[in-house]
């Protein structure tokens, strides 16, 4: 069974360190050559308006204070990621004085988000393409394939965002739909191939209820679909 919910990668620099995130957002780091764990004195960008769960008085694990997904840019050797709360795209460049260096690039929450001030966890559907292009689908509400803590139905969408590296500009390339029109509820991957062919996982409507794997809002059903997109045939892009 796939936990949708982990943080399906740490990075690992081309040296054999690993760096992620702790609680409250600081970054640590595996040293291969020491064989040891270090706290950095470095935190992702966050929204600090964002606070952390509590549970009878006690802060409680919350994935709001992590890091959400990373990738690595092998050829300049620098980390994009994705900060959970905010959908915050940040830069770690682990080679940047004694510790590393971390910047805020965009902000990737929708502008419904910020109107209504509700901002759902970021999803693991981000990208990085060898052009220096990073992909990344965000849903216009909460989302949980377990049904247990969102709030997506039929009614919601998922947008499809690009932000290029080369000019630090970001654009909302549109809503998400399979080519039936079916709607993508929800989106737990995506990896860019070398072609520049743009894969995701996740969640489509499913109006066959025999089929459906689950059911957003604990009604609408949804099955598990791998789908692909090919920017250069799109206009949008």
């Amino acid at each position: 069974m796939v936990d949708w919910n982990i943080r399906v990668k740490r990075d690992i620099d081309g040296r054999g360190n690993v760096y992620d995130t702790s609680e409250n957002r600081w970054i640590w780091k595996y040293d291969a050559a020491a064989g040891r764990v270090a706290d950095l004195p470095l935190q992702v960008p966050h929204d600090p308006t964002i606070r952390r769960n509590y549970s009878s008085g006690r802060p409680v694990m919350d994935r709001r204070q992590l890091s959400r997904y990373v990738e690595w840019d092998p050829v300049d050797k620098k980390i994009y990621g994705i900060e959970c709360g905010r959908s915050l795209l940040f830069e770690f460049d682990p080679a940047s004085g004694p510790y590393g260096a971390v910047r805020q690039l965009a902000d990737m929450a929708l502008d419904i988000h910020r109107r209504q001030n509700r901002f759902p966890y970021a999803t693991l559907a981000m990208g990085l393409s060898p052009g220096k292009e990073i992909y990344y689908a965000t849903a216009s509400r909460s989302f949980d394939y377990a049904a247990g803590d969102q709030e997506t139905e039929a009614a919601s969408q998922t947008y499809l965002e690009h932000y290029d590296l080369k000019t630090g500009q970001k654009r909302v390339l549109g809503v998400m739909a399979a080519t039936d029109g079916r709607a993508v509820l929800g989106l737990g991957g995506c990896e860019v191939a070398k072609d520049g062919k743009v894969y995701f996982c996740g969640a489509l409507q499913e109006p066959d209820k025999s089929k459906a794997a689950g059911r957003a809002a604990g009604r609408d059903p949804y099955g598990l679909q791998l789908m692909v997109w090919e920017p250069k045939s799109d206009p949008r892009k």
